[in-house]
């Protein structure tokens, strides 16, 4: 090792360890890794950037934020080529080993420690081949406490667990260092052992089965896929995959592991991820997966996805979230019975954000204009003309908007509508005893990705008129709105009569909600302002809209 090499591995080994040091003065890590047994650290990661001795360290992947600025002795004209990074590695990996050994004890790493780093060089950035250090006594100790824990808490268990022990557990029985040859099956038994034994607390297997989806889309994307296929990613899309020729064949197990991963994300993801579902499921495909081609086909078959009798056929794809429906013979029975089955679908998982694919010879669509004149949108405005059919109608929608960030599959950009949009409008037109529905809804609407409301509450007002029994349902509408142009129809709410009712309606929002309702009424709070100076019993309605 010759004096420049050792002057610069110096720095680094020195900026490293003041880096670890630090971690460990800003974070009680015992007690952090005291809350379960399956966590044997807390950091995994850092990388350096050197030029000329100042050295620049980060701790996220993502290198947004320095978490210390080290100045060391520069070096001239050193490290300058990939033949000098080359011979600098092995020297520099062996001291930094001997760093990261210090910390066998210390809980503030984790049984792995990634290093990575670069040299900004004259000719450009080199890389380093990341230095990945394994904590063999963590590590075995991990092993131990995953074993206790699944004999106790999983194999012979019979109670509710805690999200947290699933969040490390299903990264760690993915993760090939600490088993390189997994059992596919037993994992993916674990699993749903999980969410078996908290399946009566809802909210809490939803969040297990959070943990358990992301554990295995990360293994898919950064472990399995990347073994066969050059990965291109992209922001806000799906990642784009080629397929290297003369790769190795994948693994049968594997390949399952890969399509359980893909039916989780499509099933129990928002309708944005199921893109990344169903590629995976073209992409165990191409891997040579016969099952691959079934699921697009027919679905994953976990539901009773078929039904027909006289009246009308049905089938379902949780693949790709679609409904086909065939009305043999016209009638509130032919719609009751695919009503039916399309509760029953969604009470057996079946994906919230779906299209209907509809064969009947009836072509009924909502007297709304703005509205796409989609087949799911025809299924629901056939249905309507039944009243009764009201009640499942309204069953159905109460079940569906419960849901968010879910939308039908069939209606996108300004004609967006989620799930129970149709049955909700049609209803509402129907009668003022739907109104509830109709406020429930709204309350629920996503108005940054949906706008359909805006001619539904206008059509409301044209067809109810605007009175006291109208007010709080028009209010609740506006507030959901998007800010397109103002309602001339809401001109009535100005009156003697009806502007009580408004400011109570109006006294329980933020004043910036206040505002936005007053829009629709009177073009803008500008506007507002000026009628108040010559109406004074408008100045109340203007001080909601001012409150912070």
């Amino acid at each position: 090792m010759d004096s420049r090499q050792q002057t610069v591995i110096a720095d680094i080994k020195q900026a490293i360890a003041q880096l670890l040091e630090r971690l460990d003065q800003r974070k009680h890590a015992a007690d952090i890794v005291k809350r379960t047994t399956l966590q044997a650290g807390i950091h995994d990661y850092a990388r350096f950037s050197y030029k000329k001795g100042e050295i620049l360290l980060y701790t996220d992947t993502d290198n947004k934020e320095v978490s210390l600025r080290y100045e060391g002795a520069a070096v001239p004209d050193y490290p300058q080529t990939t033949e000098d990074v080359t011979a600098l590695q092995p020297l520099m990996d062996e001291a930094l080993q001997q760093i990261l050994a210090t910390y066998d004890d210390a809980p503030i790493l984790d049984y792995h420690f990634t290093i990575a780093g670069g040299f900004l060089t004259p000719a450009g950035k080199i890389n380093t081949v990341p230095l990945t250090y394994i904590s063999q006594q963590k590590k075995t100790r991990l092993l131990e406490n995953i074993t206790i824990y699944l004999q106790q808490k999983i194999t012979g268990g019979q109670y509710p667990t805690k999200d947290l022990q699933t969040f490390f557990l299903s990264r760690h029985l993915l993760d090939n260092r600490l088993f390189p040859s997994p059992d596919i099956p037993e994992i993916i038994a674990v699993f749903e052992k999980i969410l078996q034994l908290n399946k009566q607390h809802k909210e809490q297997q939803r969040q297990h089965r959070y943990y358990i989806i992301t554990a295995l889309r990360h293994w898919a994307e950064e472990d399995f896929l990347p073994q066969f296929y050059d990965v291109e990613h992209n922001a806000y899309q799906p990642a784009i995959y080629t397929r290297r020729p003369g790769g190795p064949a994948a693994d049968p197990q594997q390949l399952e592991l890969l399509l359980y991963a893909a039916v989780m994300i499509i099933k129990y993801e928002p309708n944005y991820a199921r893109a990344t579902g169903t590629g995976f499921v073209e992409r165990a495909g191409e891997l040579g997966s016969a099952r691959a081609g079934q699921l697009l086909k027919t679905g994953s078959g976990a539901a009773d996805a078929v039904y027909a009798d006289e009246q009308v056929a049905c089938s379902a794809n949780d693949v790709f979230a679609t409904i086909s429906i065939q009305i043999k013979k016209e009638g509130a029975t032919a719609y009751r019975n695919a009503l039916q089955f399309i509760l029953r679908m969604l009470q057996q998982e079946f994906p919230y954000s779906y299209e209907i694919r509809l064969k009947s010879s009836v072509k009924q669509f909502l007297p709304l204009k703005g509205l796409g004149k989609t087949a799911t949108h025809r299924f629901f405005a056939n249905a309507l003309q039944y009243p009764e059919l009201f009640p499942v109608l309204e069953t159905y929608a109460a079940t569906v908007i419960q849901r968010e960030y879910e939308w039908y599959n069939d209606a996108e950009a300004e004609l967006c509508a989620m799930p129970g949009t149709y049955a909700v409008f049609g209803l509402g037109l129907a009668g003022d005893r739907y109104f509830p529905l109709v406020s429930d809804y709204m309350q629920r609407v996503d108005s940054e990705h949906q706008s359909v409301q805006n001619v539904f509450t206008r059509q409301l007002a044209v067809q109810y008129g605007v009175h006291a029994g109208t007010v709080p349902v028009l209010v609740k509408c506006l507030l959901a709105c998007q800010d397109h142009k103002p309602m001339k129809e809401l001109g009535g709410m100005e009156s003697a009569e009806l502007l009580p009712l408004l400011v109570q309606c109006l006294q329980p929002l933020q004043g910036y909600e206040a505002e936005h309702v007053a829009y629709f009424i009177w073009g803008g709070k500008e506007k507002l302002a000026a009628r108040a100076k010559k109406h004074a019993a408008l100045q109340e309605v203007l001080a909601l809209t001012a409150r912070t």
